[in-house]
C-alpha cells in the first residue's frame, strides 16, 4: 500500500501544480458574413510557434468569441467543417480585440460545397468515427437507427452489441449513461438523428475509462445545443409476439441562461413467452426436459439531471436515476427420466415474484482552469440496489402416490456502492496529458431461505461481500511527422483491490487483495487522405458479478439448482487490433484476443447422476484470431447498404478437465446485410439479415447455424410525428441451439424467447431542438455487476 500512497500523493501534487498558470490575456472579436450576419458556432483554432494546435473554440450565438491565452505568438484560424475561412498571425502582449472579422460570401458558399465531401467513416488514434449526417439510412430516424448502421455495432431484437466484445457501454458526449435494456432503447429513440453529429466506436477504451470487462464503448456526440430553448419527445410503442407488450416514455430538455435540465420517464408493461429444451445422455440414463415460461413485465424508471454554470470556468451539477421493477415468471417443466428398466415423468409448476429497486445519485464539478484545454472533473456517486425474490414450485410425477410436494426459495440481495473520481485534462506544447484517480467501495448482503420437501433440503444463511478498489490512470497523446500524419497514444491504469467475503452462519471468512496494471497503446498512420492505418493494444479485467459470488443454492426444480462461487477470481483479456480504412466505404479489421482464467456457468452432475448443479468456475484459457470486413454501398441516392463479413479461428484449453473437454478449437463466421430504400425524403423501408454459421466457441460449446431476418418501415409525418413499423425474427430462429460435453456426458440445449414479433412505435417531438450535456455515473462498473 506504500507505493499506492506515493502514487496518490504525486497525482494530487500534479493536479494542484496544474492550476498554476502563466500570465494570461484576453483575445476577443466577432465573426460575420458579407451581409453583416453573425456566424454563430463557427470553429476557431489557435496554433503556437511550432504550428501545434493548442486550443479549439467556437463563436457564441451572436458570433462573438473571447479566449484567454498566455503571452506569446499565435496563429488564429477560422474554419467550418474542415474549410479554412480566415488566418491571421497574432503577437499577444496584452488584451487584444480583433473587432469584426468579415468572411467573404463566396468562400462560405465554397465551404458548403466542400462540406458534401465529408467522409462517412473516419479514424482517430483510439476510435472509429461514424458521421451520422452523411448516412441516408439515419436521416429522419433516431439514435437507435444511427447505431444500427454504425460499423462494428449490431442491433438484434433491440439489443445493442459490439462485434467481438462480451459487453458494451453507451456514452453521450463522453459520459456513460446509467441506463440499460428498455430504458436505454427508449432514450436512444428519443434522440432525433438530426441532433447527432457522430457516433464513436471505441473497441479498446483508453486508460481513463474503467478496465472492467472485455467490452467496448460507444460515444454518441450531439450537435451543439442552443441556449434559451427547450424540447420534448413523447414515445409510445405496441409489440405483439405470442403475447403483447407496451411501453411509453417522455423526455424533456431545457436550457435557459446558466441552467440546464434533462429528465426522462419510462414505463413498460406486458409479457412474453420463453421456451427451453434440454437433453442429456448419461451412460445408463436418458433425460429430457421441456420448459415453458411466461415472463410478466412491469417496470418504471426515471432520470433527472441538472447542471448550473456558476461562471464560464466552473460548472456544478447533480443527477438522479431510479427504477422499480416487479417482474413475475410463471414456468412449467415436463421432464422425462428414462432407463432400460423404467420411465418416469415429472411435472414442475413454479412462480417467481421479484421486486428490484435501483437508486443512483451523482454530484459533479467541472473546472476549466484555462482556455488552453486544462480542465479538472470531479464526481461523487452513490447507488443502492435491492432485489427481493420469492420462488415457489410444486412437483408431481406419474409414480407418486402423493400428488405433489411444495418447495420454496426466498432470497434477498442488497448492494451499496460509493465512489469518487478525479480526472484532469492537461495539454502541454509537446503532448496532451490526461491523468486522475478513482476510489470505489462496495458492500453486498445476501440472505436466503430454502425449504425443499421433495429432497428434504433446508437452508438458511447470510453471505456478505466487500470490495474496495483504488485506481490511478494517466495517458499521453502526440501528433508526429512533418504533415502530422502520425499520431500515438500510450496509457496505464493501476488498480489495487481488497476483497472480503463471509458466510455469517458458519463463520467462514476469506480475504484477498491484488494490485494489477492495465496498459494501453495506440498508433495511427495516414499516408494519404483516403487511407488510414491504426494499431492498438489494451489489457482488461472481468470481475465476477456480485450474484455469481453468492454460494447459496437457488432451486429451479428438485432436479436442478444454481449456486455461485465466492472463490471465483477475475479473468484478464489482452486485445490487439489492426484497422485499415479506405475512403468512407471500406473498413478492414484484423484482431487477436487472449483470455486468461476465463470464468462462467458450468453444468455439473451430482453423484446421483440426475441432479444438475450449475455453478461458476474459472474453467478455461482461450485465444481468438479474427477478421472483419465492412463495405458500405451508397452510390445510388435511393439505396444505402451495409455488408459485414466476420471470419475467425478460436481455441480454448480447459482448466477443469475432465469436467469439460480438454480442449476445443475451430473456425467461426457470420455475415450481415442491411439495406435501406428511400421512397421519399420522409419515407423509407429496409431489412436486416444476419447469418451465423455453425461453430465451436471459446466457451467449449458447439453452436448450430442461426439466421435472423428483420423488416422495417419508417415515416416522418408533419415533421414532428415519427412512425416505425418493424417485424423481427421473421424466420423464428432460436436464441441459442448448442451441444456441449460435461463430465463426459453429452448435453443438447436450445432456447427461444418470443423474439418473433411486430412492433409499432410512434414518437412526437415539440419545442425547440436542444441537447443538454449528459453526465455519467462513475460507478457504472459496479452497477453492471448487480445482474
Amino acid at each position: 500500500m506504500t507505493n499506492t500512497k506515493l502514487l496518490l500523493t504525486a497525482l494530487a501534487f500534479g493536479m494542484l501544480s496544474g492550476t498554476v498558470t502563466a500570465q494570461q490575456f484576453t483575445l476577443s472579436g466577432s465573426v460575420m458574413n458579407g451581409f453583416h450576419e453573425q456566424l454563430r458556432n463557427t470553429d476557431l483554432l489557435l496554433k503556437n510557434k511550432q504550428n501545434q494546435s493548442i486550443i479549439n473554440a467556437q463563436t457564441d450565438t451572436s458570433g462573438k468569441f473571447k479566449i484567454r491565452l498566455d503571452k506569446g505568438a499565435y496563429t488564429l484560424l477560422i474554419t467550418q467543417l474542415g474549410k479554412k475561412y480566415y488566418e491571421k498571425s497574432i503577437e499577444l502582449n496584452g488584451d487584444l480585440d480583433l473587432g469584426i472579422i468579415t468572411i467573404n460570401n463566396d468562400i462560405l458558399l465554397e465551404g458548403v460545397v466542400l462540406n458534401g465531401q465529408k467522409q462517412l467513416i473516419e479514424r482517430k488514434t483510439d476510435r472509429l468515427i461514424f458521421n451520422v449526417e452523411k448516412s441516408a439510412f439515419a436521416t429522419g430516424g433516431n439514435g437507435l437507427d444511427a447505431i444500427t448502421v454504425t460499423p462494428g455495432l449490431q442491433v438484434t431484437n433491440e439489443t445493442i452489441t459490439m462485434l467481438g466484445k462480451s459487453g458494451m457501454g453507451v456514452m453521450v458526449d463522453g459520459r456513460i449513461m446509467n441506463m440499460a435494456g428498455d430504458a436505454l432503447i427508449s432514450y436512444l429513440k428519443s434522440i432525433p438523428s438530426s441532433d447527432i453529429k457522430s457516433i464513436e466506436v471505441i473497441t479498446n477504451p483508453p486508460s481513463k475509462y474503467s478496465a472492467e470487462g472485455n467490452s467496448g464503448l460507444v460515444n454518441i456526440v450531439l450537435k451543439k445545443s442552443r441556449t434559451d430553448n427547450w424540447s420534448s419527445t413523447v414515445t409510445t410503442s405496441y409489440q405483439q409476439g405470442k403475447y403483447a407488450q407496451q411501453s411509453s416514455s417522455a423526455n424533456l430538455n431545457y436550457k435557459k441562461n446558466k441552467l440546464s435540465l434533462f429528465s426522462n420517464l419510462n414505463y413498460s408493461y406486458g409479457k412474453y413467452y420463453g421456451q427451453e429444451e434440454l437433453e442429456i445422455k448419461y451412460p445408463e440414463t436418458y433425460w429430457h426436459s421441456d420448459k415453458q415460461y411466461q415472463y410478466k413485465i412491469n417496470a418504471l424508471s426515471g432520470r433527472i439531471a441538472l447542471d448550473y454554470d456558476i461562471s464560464k470556468r466552473l460548472q456544478i451539477g447533480a443527477m438522479y436515476n431510479g427504477s422499480l421493477s416487479l417482474p413475475i415468471t410463471e414456468d412449467f417443466d415436463s421432464s422425462l427420466q428414462k432407463t432400460s428398466a423404467s420411465a418416469n415423468q415429472y411435472y414442475t409448476v413454479g412462480r417467481t415474484e421479484r421486486k428490484r429497486q435501483l437508486h443512483t445519485v451523482n454530484f459533479h464539478t467541472v473546472y476549466k482552469i484555462d482556455t488552453l484545454g486544462k480542465q479538472l472533473n470531479a464526481d461523487f456517486d452513490f447507488f443502492t440496489y435491492r432485489d427481493n425474490s420469492d420462488r415457489n414450485f410444486n412437483l408431481s410425477s406419474n409414480t407418486d402416490d402423493n400428488s405433489e410436494s411444495r418447495n420454496q426459495n426466498n432470497a434477498f440481495q442488497n448492494i451499496e456502492n460509493y465512489s469518487v473520481n478525479l480526472d484532469m485534462d492537461h495539454p502541454l506544447k509537446f503532448i496532451k496529458l490526461n491523468y486522475g484517480a478513482r476510489f470505489s467501495f462496495s458492500k453486498t448482503v445476501n440472505d436466503l431461505y430454502s425449504d425443499l420437501q421433495q429432497v428434504g433440503f433446508v437452508q438458511q444463511d447470510r453471505f456478505t461481500y466487500q470490495e474496495n478498489t483504488q485506481a490511478l490512470f494517466f495517458s499521453g497523446e502526440k501528433e508526429m511527422g512533418k504533415k502530422k500524419n502520425w499520431s500515438a497514444k500510450v496509457g496505464l491504469r493501476i488498480e489495487n483491490t481488497q476483497l472480503e467475503s463471509e458466510n455469517v452462519f458458519i463463520q467462514n471468512k476469506n480475504n484477498t487483495d491484488y494490485l494489477k496494471f492495465f496498459p494501453t497503446a495506440y498508433l495511427q498512420y495516414k499516408p494519404t487522405e483516403n487511407n488510414t492505418i491504426s494499431l492498438d493494444y489494451g489489457k482488461r479485467i472481468s470481475r465476477p458479478s456480485f450474484t455469481n459470488l453468492n454460494p447459496f443454492r437457488i432451486y429451479g426444480s428438485p432436479f436442478s439448482y444454481w449456486e455461485g462461487n465466492p472463490s471465483l477470481m477475475p479473468s484478464y483479456t489482452h486485445n490487439v487490433e489492426l484497422n485499415y480504412i479506405y475512403k468512407d466505404y471500406l473498413q478492414s479489421v484484423v484482431y487477436y484476443e487472449k483470455i486468461d482464467n476465463m470464468f462462467g456457468g458450468i453444468v455439473l452432475l451430482n453423484n446421483d447422476n440426475v441432479t444438475q448443479r450449475i455453478t461458476q468456475l474459472n474453467y478455461a484459457e482461450g485465444q481468438t484470431y479474427g477478421l472483419r470486413q465492412t463495405y458500405v454501398y451508397k452510390k445510388k441516392k435511393w439505396l444505402e447498404s451495409y455488408i459485414t463479413g466476420y471470419l475467425g479461428y478460436q481455441k480454448a484449453k480447459s482448466n477443469i478437465y475432465p469436467l469439460t473437454p480438454k480442449e476445443m478449437e475451430g473456425f467461426f463466421s457470420m455475415i450481415s446485410l442491411s439495406g435501406n430504400f428511400l421512397i421519399s425524403k420522409t419515407i423509407s423501408t429496409g431489412f436486416n439479415l444476419l447469418h451465423r454459421f455453425p461453430n465451436k466457441s471459446i466457451d467449449l460449446v458447439e453452436n448450430k447455424t442461426n439466421t435472423l431476418l428483420d423488416f422495417y418501415f419508417k415515416a416522418k409525418l408533419w415533421n414532428k410525428l415519427g412512425l416505425v413499423l418493424s417485424i423481427n425474427n421473421i424466420l423464428k430462429e432460436y436464441q441459442f441451439n448448442s451441444t456441449s460435453e460435461r463430465s463426459g456426458n453429452t448435453t443438447y440445449t436450445n432456447g427461444y424467447y418470443d423474439s418473433r414479433y411486430f412492433r409499432l412505435s410512434l414518437n412526437y417531438s415539440f419545442g425547440g431542438q436542444l441537447n443538454v450535456n449528459q453526465r455519467s455515473f462513475r460507478n457504472q462498473e459496479e452497477r453492471s455487476r448487480t445482474n
